[in-house]
């Protein structure tokens, strides 16, 4: 049953939306020989997909999940993740109301058996330095596979989304992998 006035489900509570609420996370420091895998690892995964999953979190407590094209940046150890949307839509909405949002990817390689699943929690902001959209652009034109998406992603004239990667989860053949970043 849902409330008439936000469209949450009867007896459940708001999301807290405070930025400090964000997900604890440790500074991975000099990563270990683990973090080192869990990153190099993270780096095979995405860079094998040309689609991501990305949720956000609506301010009436509603995820909304979308599948992205997508470029990954690795700044200083730490996974930037960049995603070109289109303007009003409703995602933008609800990175303005709460900037933790979820990545997921799926990987099937075809020379180890089993799959590799990759999940990865952020913090979401609009990029509006031209200078970093620029460079992103160009990021995601270099792309491997760019030409058969480029007609879907006309960057140069859509809004630049970054997550900050704080969390990043792989699971592969019965094992976890987790590394935390700074936030």
């Amino acid at each position: 049953m849902l409330n008439d006035d936000d469209e949450r489900p009867a007896g459940s509570t708001a999301l807290n939306t405070d930025a400090s609420s964000a997900l604890p996370s440790r500074s991975i420091g000099a990563p270990s020989s683990s973090d080192t895998a869990v990153v190099d690892e993270l780096v095979r995964v995405v860079n094998a997909n040309q689609l991501i999953t990305f949720t956000t979190m609506s301010r009436n407590g509603w995820p909304m999940t979308s599948c992205m094209h997508f470029v990954l940046r690795m700044e200083e150890g730490r996974p930037l993740i960049y995603l070109f949307t289109h303007d009003g839509h409703r995602k933008m909405d609800n990175i303005a109301v709460d900037r933790r949002v979820s990545l997921s990817a799926l990987s099937v390689d075809e020379a180890a058996p089993g799959k590799t699943w990759l999940r990865m929690q952020g913090l979401c902001h609009e990029v509006l330095d031209p200078a970093e959209q620029v460079s992103a652009g160009e990021l995601h034109e270099s792309r491997p596979g760019y030409e058969a998406h480029a007609p879907f992603v006309a960057h140069q004239y859509m809004p630049l989304l970054r997550v900050d990667v704080v969390r990043a989860e792989i699971f592969e053949n019965g094992r976890t992998l987790a590394v935390d970043f700074p936030a």
